[in-house]
């Protein structure tokens, strides 16, 4: 029996005997079958067991077992192996016994007479024969007495044979001990009468054959030698022939009749014969079943290797069908399940989660066998190949289900992976091939679904719908741009699109008569400077558009003519026509009218109610004005009647203005989105739509007409915007996309063609020019060159090309620039800076530009010489009027306007009387403003009827003018000023960011100690109002809620002490309202408080429905707050007791009320004037303004007037006077 012999350095020794049934564990820990206590030695090393084959040693560690000297994690044991763990040396021992084919066989005298061969009983029936048989007999004999066979047994060469022993054809001699019969001659068999000769041969020694058997034991007992040695040397006493015959014959010796049938030589010798044939036939049937089993196997693996797996698989299953116990059953059972898998994942299709689950059938059907490790390779392999296979179909089919079976499959991969190995490269490569499938089955999902939007979309026909859907799946997925279905799709949109256009050819009359002025009386503030006074109108005007009012401007001279309002935000500006006399075109926002007026007057011409707000500057051609509008329609009207002959209603909005197409018999517009419509002037109908693919709001400005050639400017980037070009031959223009050029900068401004050169005008302050040429196989847009400014602003560009690549730009200033060969040069001199803020016009040689600074909201019209770059005159239009105060009484009473171009205006009121002018366009102060102000000038009323003006950086400067506007004192300040100055003492302070000081009038700012917040007050809080309390005393209001008192003193020096302090704890937004003897304030969190003038303690308080939204004003004993568009009024003598409240929908006021006669003067910022009973709050009369105002109602000598954004002075009191306010 195989057994393991133990040594151990300690000199132990141990046998442990090994079954088949039973594996042998060995370790460190207790619950092994061998224990070996060492450090080395894991708690399990190893373990030993029976394979069906062999006996195996299976290392349970990463690091393998010592066998034979070589580390091995798993080897077959064979005899003699060494195994060496720890301080313990394992012999393997298997004991198998041979077969000694020297040794005689046993002898078989003593065998009794059932069990004799055969051929003893055969018997001589005649002479002849028994004399013939003795002398073949005696022959056998001498050649079985040879020298060579009567050599020493151990001379004798032996050969290994089968363990089954053989009898030996020599009988051996029969004991003498035996009882001697005496036969007849003719009972003598032959093999008795063969050895008899055989014995009594001359030189013939007796031997004695050895009696060593086969044993599986490799030890003989001493008893056992002993007895075979005695035997061998016991004497016999030698016999006549005559007696051995007799003998030997007297025991076959049978009578005639009583012979048995079984013993028959004949039935014997054809049962050995039969046996022998069995036996012949069986080992036939063996090789020949064998090579039957081994030809049917080969042909599976054949079918297998050849990739045929279906034939594989039916010839494996044939095989275990009918060889199930052959060698080869699990090699062919392990190879079925190969060919399952194998079917389903190889070839062209491969069905991914069928060969998953055939994977899966695998392991669990292999799993107990005992060599399954050795199946790991083949599951890696497999999970590999299923999970990379998976998402590289599922990538192409798009079915979101394979990316599941790659995910599992991954799985089987990572779980069969060495450990020391793990397959880092191949699960990369999954991750990259999941993510890949994942996005185009994402890809595809978004795909169909974009498809089922845009067909629904098309069945409601809503094209604008569909175009975006379509515009949202090309964003995200770029690569359905050439699609062959989403083609498709588009040919559909362009023909339900076509199909939506709606004619009409129903005329709509213009109307010739204007609105009925409801303010006659107004004078215009527009300040007129020029340098040569000596020159004379030739009756030419240009045009201006500035703050809601068009105007009419001479010229030569400068000077305002007339003045017309049209609202603010005008599509265009004042596009010049040639009508039955020289027109105008304008749009009045306010009345959403399209107007024609003389250039001479500004009187209508006629005015025509469009549908919707046009899109851009009309296209005027032969008598007709084609107006795009964003409501989708195009429009074309009569230029002298102004009438709608016919008009177009496509189904989205369009945008831009119509290009004229080559030919002139047709235009191009462009839609809200995507598309591109060819529309024929006679008759006015839609030829052709196109798809261009442009985003909504991306098209700024009219398509270009450049010869046969059409230039659409898309503004798709932020920092760049693409030139399309279209081809536009006519009305038979196929608007296809010839071209596409990528310009630096976004395009807001009309570019300038001159002759072949195109100057495109781009944002920030950039020029590029190109050569542009219709002709066929050429380039059509080629870049020369380009130019930006340092430093440059984002601003609206104008352009005006000249002769000889001359270029004058308005952007912040007027510069010229010339075209040459080596670039695009720019002269050094400029005039006029500013932010242009209209198309510059031309006369002769001289530019009109319109331009506004960044401290002011006026537009200060230019004339300049473009050769000379010289300006001889400047208008300022739509003046900015920041504050109005009256001042003295009587005869003397005027008002001050103070503007924010630093211009100081008195009106009188004779200004407004029918016979003066209707400008005002001298002022009686200009103050220097500090060059590159940034900011709007702040004005406040002081104490003793002096105004004071002040500006912020760059260079912070104060202004102190007399009540009449003359100016009397400046004074330049270290730092800008939180809130307006008040006076204080002897001197004014001035709050400047996180303190106060005293400016006293020829001592400067450093005669009074000032004021400062402590250090831990945030940087960011500054003051929000000075109230004058006393004349030494004032409230200081921080914007972080503190109210401090403060008073100027003079000794021990002079310096400002704090009376008290209050942190209300909440921010303040805006000024408080200031009476007699109280101030109200109102903080973030909608807390209204009134408190004492001289203390600043609390009288009252009140919490709001919602925080105020603008300054408090306070008229004892009314205060009122404006909060969410609601204005309340508020009792402050009955304790903040609510009067009543108006509501002022989609407005705000414009300033301060004004009490007149027991009556609330409103002005709105929308240009609305109420007139509201003070006790009740209800509105007795509403006028409307043409402008919205920029501040209060003002009285002058009893003139009621409203300020509006163009810079003018409406006279209102005699409108409320026909509304019924005669006592006002």
């Amino acid at each position: 029996m195989p057994s393991l012999e133990i040594s151990f350095l300690s000199g132990k020794h141990q046998i442990l005997e090994l079954s088949k049934q039973q594996p042998v564990s060995i370790g460190s820990h207790a619950s092994n079958d061998l224990q070996i206590d060492s450090e080395n030695v894991a708690s399990m090393q190893c373990r030993i067991s029976w394979n069906k084959k062999n006996f195996e040693v299976l290392a349970a560690t990463s690091e393998g077992i010592e066998i034979n000297g070589t580390m091995s994690g798993r080897s077959l044991l064979k005899d003699g192996d060494l195994i060496r763990i720890g301080e313990a040396d394992i012999l393997f021992v298997d004991e198998v016994d041979l077969l000694d084919l020297s040794a005689p066989l046993p002898d078989v005298s003593d065998v009794s007479d059932d069990s004799e061969s055969s051929m003893l009983d055969l018997k001589l029936d005649s002479q002849d024969d028994q004399k013939l048989f003795l002398q073949n007999s005696l022959k056998a004999n001498e050649k079985a007495a040879s020298p060579d066979s009567l050599l020493p047994k151990e001379k004798k060469p032996r050969k290994k044979k089968s363990s089954k022993p053989k009898k030996s054809s020599r009988p051996v001699e029969t004991p003498a001990d035996e009882e001697e019969e005496i036969l007849d001659y003719d009972d003598l068999d032959l093999a008795s009468a063969a050895e008899l000769l055989i014995e009594n041969e001359p030189g013939s020694a007796p031997s004695s054959p050895e009696t060593t058997f086969l044993s599986r034991s490799t030890e003989h007992t001493i008893d056992e030698e002993e007895t075979e040695d005695n035997s061998r040397r016991k004497p016999q006493t030698p016999l006549s022939l005559k007696d051995r015959v007799r003998r030997r014959s007297s025991r076959n010796a049978v009578r005639p009749g009583e012979r048995q049938v079984v013993r028959s030589p004949f039935v014997l010798s054809l049962a050995g014969g039969s046996i022998l044939l069995a036996l012949v036939a069986l080992t036939f049937w063996f090789i020949i079943g064998r090579d039957t089993a081994k030809r049917h196997f080969d042909a599976a693996v054949q079918e297998m290797e050849a990739g045929k797996y279906s034939q594989a698989i039916q010839l494996f299953e044939h095989f275990l069908e009918h060889y199930n116990k052959s060698d080869y059953a699990d090699e062919a059972r392990i190879m079925l399940s190969e060919s399952l898998v194998e079917k389903e994942i190889s070839g062209s299709t491969p069905a991914w989660n069928a060969g998953l689950e055939a994977t899966n059938e695998f392991i669990k059907k292999h799993r107990d066998d005992s060599d399954f490790k050795a199946l790991y390779p083949t599951l890696v392999d497999y999970g590999q190949r299923i999970a990379l296979g998976a998402v590289e179909t599922a990538s192409r089919t798009k079915e979101r289900d394979l990316l599941i079976v790659s995910s599992n499959a991954e799985k089987v991969l990572t779980r069969y992976s060495p450990p020391e190995s793990p397959p880092t490269e191949a699960l990369a490569k999954i991750k990259a091939g999941y993510e890949k499938a994942e996005a185009e089955i994402l890809r595809k999902e978004v795909f169909d679904v974009a498809v089922k939007q845009i067909e629904d979309s098309l069945k409601e026909k809503q094209t604008l719908a569909a175009l975006e859907q379509r515009r949202h799946l090309l964003d995200r997925y770029p690569y359905y741009k050439n699609d062959r279905r989403m083609a498709t799709i588009l040919t559909q949109i362009l023909e339900l699109e076509k199909s939506l256009v709606q004619a009409s050819q129903e005329a709509i009359p213009a109307v010739t008569e204007d609105y009925p002025e409801p303010f006659p009386q107004a004078v215009t503030l527009a300040l007129h400077t020029r340098s040569r006074s000596n020159e004379v109108s030739d009756g030419r005007n240009v045009f201006a558009s500035a703050n809601g009012s068009c105007f009419g401007i001479d010229s030569i001279t400068g000077d305002p003519v007339w003045r017309r309002p049209t609202g603010l935000d005008t599509p265009f500006a004042p596009l010049t026509v040639a009508g039955s006399e020289p027109s105008l075109l304008l749009y009045d926002t306010r009345h959403h009218e399209l107007l024609c007026v003389t250039q001479k007057s500004g009187s209508l011409v006629w005015r025509q109610p469009l549908p919707s707000r046009p899109t851009g500057k009309p296209l005027v051609y032969q008598g007709q004005v084609i107006v795009s509008c964003n409501g989708g329609e195009l429009l074309n009207l009569d230029l002298l009647k102004g009438d709608i002959v016919s008009q177009l209603k496509f189904a989205q909005p369009l945008v831009g203005a119509p290009g004229l197409v080559y030919g002139e018999q047709s235009v191009a517009v462009a839609g809200f989105e995507a598309v591109v419509y060819l529309v024929s002037l006679r008759p006015f109908e839609c030829l052709k739509v196109t798809s261009l693919g442009h985003r909504p709001g991306t098209i700024q400005i009219p398509i270009l007409s450049m010869g046969k050639l059409l230039l659409v400017c898309e503004n798709d980037r932020a920092d760049s915007a693409l030139l399309h070009v279209l081809d536009g031959n006519g009305q038979n223009a196929t608007l296809n996309e010839l071209e596409q050029v990528r310009i630096k900068g976004q395009v807001h401004s009309i570019p300038a063609l001159r002759g072949k050169q195109l100057f495109f005008p781009t944002v920030p302050e950039r020029i590029t020019a190109y050569t542009v040429t219709d002709e066929e196989g050429k380039r059509k847009l080629s870049e020369i060159a380009t130019a930006q400014l340092q430093d440059p602003l984002s601003c609206q560009i104008y352009l005006s090309a000249g002769s000889g690549g001359q270029l004058w730009m308005c952007s912040s200033a007027l510069r010229k620039f010339t075209l040459q060969n080596t670039g695009i040069t720019l002269d050094k001199k400029k005039i006029a800076d500013g932010l242009g803020s209209q198309p510059m016009q031309l006369i002769g040689n001289n530019l009109y530009l319109a331009r506004r600074l960044l401290s002011s909201n006026s537009v200060i019209f230019t004339i300049a010489n473009r050769d000379e770059m010289s300006s001889s005159w400047k208008s300022i239009l739509g003046t900015d009027i920041i504050a109005t105060y009256p001042y003295g009484a009587g005869d003397q009473e005027g008002l001050v306007s103070i503007t924010s171009d630093g211009d100081i205006f008195r009106l009188r009121k004779n200004d407004f009387s029918d016979a003066q002018t209707p400008f005002k366009d001298k002022s009686s102060t200009q103050l220097k403003l500090p060059e590159s102000l940034t900011s709007p000038l702040h004005s406040s009323h002081l104490s003793n009827g002096k105004i004071a003006v002040y500006c912020d950086a760059p260079q912070p400067t104060l202004w102190i003018l007399n009540q009449f506007g003359q100016l009397e004192q400046t004074i330049e300040l270290k730092s800008p000023l939180d809130a307006p100055p008040v006076l204080l003492g002897d001197g004014i302070a001035l709050p400047f960011r996180k303190r106060i000081a005293v400016y006293r009038q020829g001592h400067g700012l450093d005669s009074v100690l000032e004021h400062v917040l402590p250090d831990d007050v945030d940087p960011s809080v500054s003051w929000k109002q000075l109230i004058p309390t006393t004349d030494d005393q004032c409230l200081a209001i921080t914007s972080a809620g503190q109210i401090i008192s403060l008073q100027y003193r003079t000794s021990p020096v002079r310096h400002l002490a704090v009376l008290s302090s209050t942190d209300k704890k909440q921010p303040i937004d805006f000024k408080a309202g200031v009476g007699k003897k109280s101030v109200a304030v109102a903080d973030a969190s909608g807390l209204l408080q009134l408190l004492d003038l001289q203390t600043g303690q609390p009288q009252a308080r009140l919490q709001l429905n919602a925080p105020a939204t603008s300054d408090l004003w306070l008229t004892d004993p009314f205060l009122f707050v404006q909060s969410k568009q609601i204005l309340s009024c508020f009792n402050i003598d009955q304790g903040l007791e609510k009067v009543w409240s108006l509501d002022l929908p989609g407005t705000a006021l414009a300033g301060p009320p004004a009490v007149l006669n027991n009556q609330l003067l409103l002005s709105l910022q929308n240009g609305k004037v109420l007139s509201v009973d003070l006790q009740s709050g209800k509105v007795s009369a509403e006028l409307v303004a043409p402008l919205p105002a920029i501040g209060p109602v003002v009285n002058l000598e009893n003139l009621l007037l409203v300020p509006t954004v163009d810079g003018s002075l409406y006279r209102i009191d005699q409108a409320l006077q026909q509304k019924g306010q005669a006592s006002l």
